[in-house]
C-alpha cells in the first residue's frame, strides 16, 4: 500500500491556518493510472485548488477506462 501525503510545515501558517495541516491518502496496491489520477485530483481539491484549475491541469476523468463503482469503493477503503 502506498501513501500520498501533504503536510503544511511553515510554522507561521500552522499558527494561523484554519485549513487542513496534513492530508494523507492511503492508496491500495495495483491502482490503475486513471484511478491514481482521480486520487491526485482529490488531493488537489483537498488542498484548496479550484475545480476549474484542477480540470485545466488534469483534464477530465475518463469514465470508460475504469469501473466508477470500483473506483469509489477503492477511494473509501481505509
Amino acid at each position: 500500500m502506498g501513501r500520498l501525503a501533504y503536510k503544511l510545515t511553515e510554522k507561521d501558517s500552522l499558527d494561523y491556518s484554519r485549513e487542513a495541516n496534513e492530508i494523507i491518502f492511503e492508496i491500495p496496491d495495483g491502482l490503475k493510472i486513471q484511478e491514481f489520477k482521480v486520487v491526485c485530483m482529490r488531493m488537489a481539491s483537498a488542498m484548496g485548488y479550484s475545480d476549474k484549475s484542477i480540470k485545466n491541469s488534469f483534464g477530465s476523468i475518463d469514465e470508460t477506462s475504469h469501473n466508477v463503482d470500483d473506483l469509489i469503493k477503492i477511494l473509501h477503503e481505509r
